[in-house]
């Protein structure tokens, strides 16, 4: 998992705003660290939000292609994927759209893109561990997590994260108005903290 914080542990304003709260010597690494996982992975709010091209901007690895994983539960991100940034800097081949059950596999395949769909939990989100079989399966081997809030700590909670690469920025933004990185991990007491 890999993200970019406030000393108070915000990663954004609610707004969703997170340009730029590291500098770029954080910014240089990062693509460094995108070089060694065969796919990146986002949550549908960063994607929409932000419109990355999550591609490898190093110079030891200009050549490097990666892959990119959209985790997407209710299928909300297939019509703006055309025009994303994602499709202008890969072939649409080495992009994954997971979505529940319900997603439109016509235009995923209209797209050229991978098109996963897995059944949800409850609270409408994915099982991690069961993602993380079908990606297997998918000959993904290795993941470098950049989402939001919800997707670091949906991997968190699930105790499915090896490493965290955490960038601290000397800010503070204050949780009035910030966007916690642990706000969806459930910790009620002491003991239960991971």
């Amino acid at each position: 998992l890999k993200l970019a914080s406030s000393l108070d542990g915000q990663m954004a304003l609610k707004s969703g705003e997170s340009k730029w709260i590291t500098r770029e010597p954080a910014r240089f690494h990062s693509h460094w660290l995108r070089a060694h996982y065969d796919a990146v992975v986002v949550g549908r709010r960063t994607f929409q939000l932000d419109d990355p091209s999550l591609n490898i901007r190093h110079p030891d690895f200009r050549e490097c292609l990666n892959k990119v994983v959209i985790l997407d539960p209710n299928g909300t991100v297939l019509p703006s994927l055309a025009k994303s940034k994602l499709l202008k800097v890969r072939p649409p081949q080495n992009v994954w759209v997971v979505t529940g059950l319900s997603g439109d596999e016509i235009l995923a395949k209209d797209l050229g893109i991978r098109h996963l769909k897995m059944a949800l939990k409850p609270n409408r989100t994915f099982e991690i561990p069961a993602l993380l079989k079908e990606l297997w399966s998918q000959g993904l081997r290795s993941l470098f997590v950049e989402g939001g809030a919800s997707t670091i700590s949906a991997f968190l909670a699930s105790h499915q994260a090896q490493r965290l690469h955490l960038f601290l920025a000397p800010m503070l933004i204050g949780a009035h108005d910030g966007l916690s990185w642990t706000r969806d991990l459930p910790s009620h007491s002491l003991s239960e903290a991971l």
